[in-house]
């Protein structure tokens, strides 16, 4: 990465203004001048390994000290100068470079902490923006990367606050030279302004792609001014670029893992679509073409044992139908919810009839206390939840177990349901991903027990959709409970 040539001229039009002092240039005196600026452009431009660079600058030096000796000056009070102009330059550079190749905004930060005019600071925040700064101001702000306090990173501020929107909505540097003597200051989150160190401050805007996306805000520990804007605009301006740049990849990493997620999410639908319809399609047409049947006649007894399992393998195609489209709706953030006040039993009445139909096999027991304070819930999507849940205990259950439905208060602001029953239980390995869409675990492969494995993503869905958890209970007995939260009614619901 070559240096800035602006500051590569700058070297060279001091060192012209500095030979001038002797008066008008012979051509012998010009030429050496020309050889000096040559050697300075190709040091500062192409030589790239610090070792070498170091040893042209010494280079440069001497061939200045000879000219000036050559001149009859013995004192040489400009090699300090040039020499600490070229130094800078050399940590500009290794820091330019280091920049380059972050690839984190840590990296970026720990970088631009190896520049001098930055020696002095107590505290610095890379600080990003919701949205792009343009004609209305962003909602909020985010920490992306902080120095000393790297747990400060991700700190979340809205810019409803006055004093965070008045900092952050200039467009160009901001030095605040004392901000001590601004009792506004100290009103700013700890993370951006360090009350108990910082005295001057820099907000930087961070831009690129002609976007502004953010601010550097830099904390110092004495008072500064404007003049140090100069020496590390370019660096900034850099900084701006990398981070913006890391921002871009980041965001098109999420969005290629977003869809290599639907796309298995499509591959898994269509898997389950053909594997789960087949079977009791197999059935319908095959029992419907028997009965169809010229050169049969089957007694009524058969007739109706047919009838009965098409019956049954199509109530198994409108559950998965029923499945996979309030699957798809959650996915899509379409599936209606009509919340209001109601109490859990009359939830529990809309869903019984299905559970007496569903536990014919099984002892039903259900304890909703009375004391219980009612929900702010849509009561369809709750009894599907419900539905779902005793469906998924019978399946596993001994039949004339137990499956039980209670429901308590053990939180403030939620009620709690739990459906328990006492089938082998689920692993505890399994239950992390036992609500993720199209997982069947190994209790449902022993058992060959069929389904597309969306029930319980469709439960999680819906209860997050009420602003409750659903979770899988510890258990010492064997069986399974599982448990869901709602969110009480309060005078602001209706």
């Amino acid at each position: 990465m070559h240096h800035d040539t602006t500051e590569v001229e700058t070297i060279l039009q001091w060192l012209d203004q500095f030979w001038q002092q002797f008066g008008e240039l012979s051509a012998s005196q010009q030429a050496l001048l020309d050889e000096l600026s040559q050697v300075i452009r190709t040091t500062l431009t192409v030589i790239e390994a610090p070792p070498d660079r170091q040893s042209a600058w010494k280079e440069t030096l001497a061939h200045v000290r000879e000219a000036f000796e050559e001149h009859g000056q013995t004192d040489f009070r400009g090699e300090s100068t040039l020499a600490s102009a070229l130094e800078e330059t050399v940590d500009e550079t290794t820091i330019s470079r280091t920049i380059g190749m972050a690839r984190i905004p840590d990296d970026v930060l720990s970088a631009l902490l190896a520049n001098r005019y930055l020696d002095a600071a107590v505290r610095i925040a890379i600080v990003v923006f919701d949205r792009p700064w343009e004609e209305t101001a962003p909602g909020s702000v985010t920490v992306l990367a902080g120095w000393p306090d790297l747990d400060q990173a991700d700190a979340h501020f809205d810019l409803e606050d006055g004093t965070l929107l008045d900092l952050f909505w200039r467009g160009s540097p901001t030095v605040i030279e004392d901000a001590r003597q601004n009792e506004r200051f100290n009103q700013m989150p700890s993370a951006l302004f360090d009350r108990d160190r910082a005295v001057g401050l820099v907000l930087y805007p961070l831009v690129a792609g002609g976007k502004r996306y953010g601010t550097l805000v830099v904390n110092y520990g004495e008072p500064i001014d404007g003049s140090l804007i100069p020496h590390v605009h370019g660096l900034f301006d850099q900084a701006a670029v990398a981070i913006y740049t890391m921002l871009l990849l980041e965001a098109e990493a999420r969005a290629r893992q977003q869809a290599e997620k639907a796309n298995d999410h499509k591959l898994k639908l269509l898997a389950t679509i053909s594997h789960e319809m087949r079977t009791p399609l197999t059935s319908i047409k095959g029992f419907a073409t028997t009965l169809l049947a010229d050169d049969v006649e089957w007694e009524p007894d058969s007739q109706r044992d047919f009838i009965e399992t098409i019956n049954q393998e199509a109530d198994k195609l409108t559950e998965l139908i029923e499945h996979l489209l309030s699957h798809s709706r959650l996915e899509s953030g379409t599936l209606t919810m009509v919340r209001k006040i109601q109490p859990v039993d009359d939830i529990i009445s809309i869903a019984m009839a299905q559970f007496q139909t569903l536990t014919a096999n099984h002892n039903l027991v259900v304890d909703i206390p009375e004391s219980l304070p009612s929900v702010y819930a849509d009561p369809r999507r709750i009894a599907q939840v419900l539905t779902n849940l005793v469906n998924n205990a019978v399946k596993y259950a001994p039949p004339q177990t137990d499956v039980i439905v209670t429901a308590s208060s053990p939180q403030p602001g939620y009620v709690q349901i739990d459906i328990s029953d006492q089938g082998p239980g689920i692993p505890e390995e399994e239950r992390m991903i036992a609500f993720e869409a199209f997982q069947r675990g190994s209790r449902a492969k022993e058992t060959h027990k069929k389904g597309a494995g969306l029930g319980l993503a469709i439960c999680k869905g819906i209860v997050e959709a009420h602003d409750g958890e659903i979770w899988i209970q510890d258990r010492s007995e064997p069986g399974t409970t599982i448990s869901f939260t709602l969110p009480v009614s309060n005078s602001g619901e209706s």
